[in-house]
């Protein structure tokens, strides 16, 4: 039977056995109905992860499916979209009296991972010339990639994997991969930094004597530290000692460390010359070695003594007699 329609079937079961009623015939009907008439899917064979593709069929009426949902998904509009690599079939079904299938094979591709983070370029200040080289990886091998750089959005003319910045920017990569087509972007930023240009300004003669740095010139955010001690972000050192001392300043962002050297100076309030071999000389220490003219004159302006750097000190006379119990004032030049 091959024409549509409804048919009558005769069944019939002949007696074989002699005197036995075992035969006797019966009657059914089959419908056969037309076939849906399905098209070809229509979509492309291929899909990256998180992306889509849109599938169709011109025979209205029918449902998607896939056959693996872990690899792909697919709305019922047809819509597919990548979950995982691998292969995986997209399925049209269409019900009626029969079922028609159409199927189609896709593949779902991985997408690269390129992946780098904001860095900084080291810069000098008086030039303006790069003082470091700072090279941007894509974290991908270049065998079975291509790449696409850009900075603030022009193209760049490097296709490697890597690309070595020389100027500070908005930089991107595009990579994809060159068997599936898929591709994924990533972009960082690279900032300008520079050593410091700074001095620094200190209280002699003080109680509290401190360190005060003036950064000058520099794009960075710096750290402090005296003497090799540990980094702070205040640029305020209190409480220093008489004496020459280092003041680190560091970029953090990784230029070159700046080094000033500081010279804090403090003089004793009074002392005792009678001869007991304890506190019998007036002298400002630090200053041995040193281009220093120290003059100590009376209350009227008299001078009474003249020290150099490397001097002892005062012993409390004049002409080589004791001068009386008072106040005494000095005047310091050094270099």
């Amino acid at each position: 039977m091959s024409s549509l329609g409804v048919h009558v079937v005769t069944y019939t079961v002949a007696e074989t056995i002699p005197n036995c009623d075992v035969g006797g015939t019966t009657f059914f009907e089959i419908l056969i109905e037309e076939m849906p008439d399905l098209t070809p899917n229509q979509g492309d064979d291929s899909v990256c992860v998180g992306e889509t593709i849109a599938f169709s069929n011109a025979a209205a009426g029918g449902t998607w499916s896939t056959s693996d949902v872990t690899i792909a998904t697919v709305e019922m509009n047809g819509v597919v979209t990548g979950i995982s690599s691998g292969n995986v079939n997209i399925i049209y079904t269409l019900n009626s009296s029969c079922t028609a299938v159409e199927t189609s094979s896709i593949t779902v591709g991985e997408k690269p991972n390129p992946e780098f983070e904001d860095t900084y370029l080291c810069v000098n200040n008086a030039t303006g010339e790069i003082e470091n080289f700072v090279t941007l990886h894509s974290g991908i091998s270049n065998s079975g990639f291509v790449f696409e750089w850009r900075l603030n959005g022009n193209l760049l003319v490097t296709t490697g994997n890597s690309h070595n910045v020389i100027q500070a920017g908005l930089y991107e990569v595009v990579a994809t991969n060159t068997v599936t087509g898929c591709s994924e972007s990533t972009s960082c930023t690279v900032y300008p930094s520079a050593t410091a240009v700074a001095t620094a300004i200190t209280t002699d003669f003080s109680a509290n004597q401190s360190v005060t740095v003036v950064v000058a010139q520099g794009s960075g955010n710096y750290l402090y530290a005296i003497d090799n001690g540990q980094f702070q972000e205040s640029n305020l050192f209190e409480n220093v000692s008489s004496g020459e001392h280092v003041i680190t300043i560091k970029d953090p962002n990784g230029c070159n460390d700046l080094f000033l050297n500081v010279y804090l100076l403090n003089y004793p309030n009074f002392f005792t010359p009678n001869g007991d071999g304890v506190n019998d000389f007036w002298r400002i220490n630090g200053l041995s070695g040193r281009d220093a003219k120290i003059y100590i004159d009376d209350r009227f302006g008299k001078l009474l003594k003249y020290l150099n750097g490397s001097a002892d000190g005062w012993d409390g006379t004049f002409e080589g007699q004791p001068v009386f119990s008072s106040d005494y004032w000095f005047r310091i030049l050094y270099k």
